[in-house]
């Protein structure tokens, strides 16, 4: 796809089109649909960049590019198609077309955007455009109503797949269980649990059922029902599925929470005999459980307790681990980490690049820690580096910017400003992906005079934005964009 120079397009324009606010406004729209027609050309790109958008705490960006999109869908001539059935792109007015799974995530997102007045236009307008509601868009409604813990909209959904006959999957089932669980129904869960044994234990995979009946031991649990939860895996072992680790993490993790060192160890000793591996998350599971006795005798007891399971811990398997640690944050899990380093090294293991980034990172994510402490810890660590000879590469200066940039407000940002400087000072050379973590932090915390001087930075290297990149510097500099859609 040809590259388009926006900034320079834009230029051009102003000097054609002068004082004409009328014409320049219609040019400026013609831009936007261009955009949003060359991003939901690429599917997997779109979803992608809708997704994260989403995720990201501010979702005026998000808000904005649904508004975008739907615009060019439902214009009086559109240039996408509302659907990608068989034969769209024999109709000569559309140049892409929007797929299932993108107005899954657009529903879904809005919802958790908690603009459930926009989620149901969406919905209305692809009822209006002809659009046919698959299980994945119906799911889309499960998931987002349930993570909103609203029950009646979330029965009336259930509900609305029944009367319109639209076949559950597995994911239909996970969800609508999971959600009725968090909500504390408990009786209604377990019943809904019943009927998707019958309607899928033969109808699909093993390993997808194994995640719903995870699901289901996870719900128990909280529900304050571990023997019923402990039926449960007994019957996976007799009749199936097959339990995997993440069965017997979800009863290390509940016990772990309420402190029940025998059930604790009970289950750690199933895992073996059930003739599966412990994964990182038991080691971290493992390690937080022992080191209420104290970080050094916490690390002791976990080295113990893998040798005594067969496991010979390696650099990967060490680094995992410390960074599965620290990131729950806090100076005792720093700390048990910082242990583990000193043990890992201690055995003769030499820590890398990665081992060290994931710690330098947890330092510059976790606002927990005091200025005084993380000070502290990154000089041993930056000492450590020096000593070992390892230095920052390309992808070690954008996990740290993604760290700094998940501190909120503009002390998070200036952070990640500093630790771009430095990537550059180290002549490491940015990717498409650095200035798009800098700029969606600028714009989504409206700290617009850093998002310009990095737009003029991007200029002053001499490099070309492209496909999201290219969305943000655009949406920076016009600053007084609309934040919503209307149909």
């Amino acid at each position: 796809m040809v590259p388009i120079l926006w900034s320079k397009t834009e230029t051009l324009a102003e000097k054609i089109l002068g004082g004409d606010d009328e014409a320049r406004g219609r040019f400026y729209q013609f831009l936007d649909d261009v955009k949003i027609v060359r991003l939901v050309a690429r599917p997997f790109v779109v979803l992608r960049y809708f997704t994260q958008l989403f995720e990201n705490g501010d979702h005026t960006v998000a808000i904005k590019a649904c508004g975008d999109l739907i615009r060019a869908v439902a214009s009086s001539s559109p240039w996408i198609a509302p659907t990608d059935t068989e034969g769209w792109n024999s109709d000569g007015r559309y140049l892409a077309a929007v797929t299932e799974p993108l107005w899954s995530v657009i529903l879904s997102g809005l919802m958790r955007a908690n603009r459930k007045d926009l989620a149901r236009s969406v919905w209305k307008l692809m009822d209006d455009l002809g659009v046919k509601r698959g299980t994945i868009v119906w799911n889309a409604l499960l998931d987002g109503y349930g993570k909103a813990g609203q029950y009646e909209e979330l029965k009336a959904v259930w509900d609305g797949m029944n009367q319109h006959h639209v076949p559950k999957d597995i994911f239909s089932y996970t969800s609508m269980i999971s959600s009725l669980f968090q909500l504390r129904k408990s009786s209604e869960a377990t019943l809904l649990f019943e009927e998707m044994r019958r309607a899928l234990l033969h109808a699909s995979t093993s390993g997808s059922l194994t995640v719903a009946y995870n699901a289901v031991i996870h719900g128990l649990l909280i529900c304050a029902q571990p023997k019923i939860a402990q039926s449960v895996l007994e019957d996976m072992k007799i009749h199936g599925p097959k339990p995997d680790i993440t069965t017997y993490n979800t009863f290390l993790r509940h016990y772990s929470r309420k402190r029940e060192t025998a059930a604790f160890t009970a289950i750690l000793r199933d895992i073996p005999t059930s003739g599966l591996q412990p994964d990182v998350v038991t080691f971290t599971m493992m390690l937080q459980l022992f080191i209420r006795s104290g970080k050094h005798q916490g690390v002791d007891r976990l080295n113990q307790a893998m040798s005594s399971m067969g496991v010979s811990p390696n650099v990967v398997s060490y680094s995992a681990i410390i960074d599965s640690v620290i990131r729950k944050g806090g100076e005792s899990n720093m700390e048990a980490g910082l242990a583990l380093l000193r043990q890992m090294e201690d055995r003769g293991l030499a820590p890398n690049e990665v081992t060290f980034t994931a710690i330098l990172a947890a330092l510059r994510r976790d606002v927990s820690l005091t200025p005084a402490f993380v000070e502290h810890k990154r000089e041993e660590i930056m000492n450590r580096m020096r000593q070992t000879g390892i230095h920052f590469n390309r992808v070690t200066f954008n996990v740290l910017i993604k760290a700094c940039l998940e501190r909120p407000g503009r002390e998070g940002l200036t952070s990640a400003v500093d630790k771009y400087r430095e990537m550059i000072g180290a002549g490491v050379n940015p990717t498409d992906d650095t200035f798009y973590m800098l700029l969606l932090g600028a714009w989504t915390r409206r700290q617009l005079d850093i998002g310009y001087d990095l737009v003029e930075e991007m200029e002053r290297i001499g490099f070309v934005p492209q496909n999201a990149v290219a969305e943000l510097v655009d949406s920076i500099r016009k600053d007084g964009m609309s934040t919503s859609f209307t149909f």
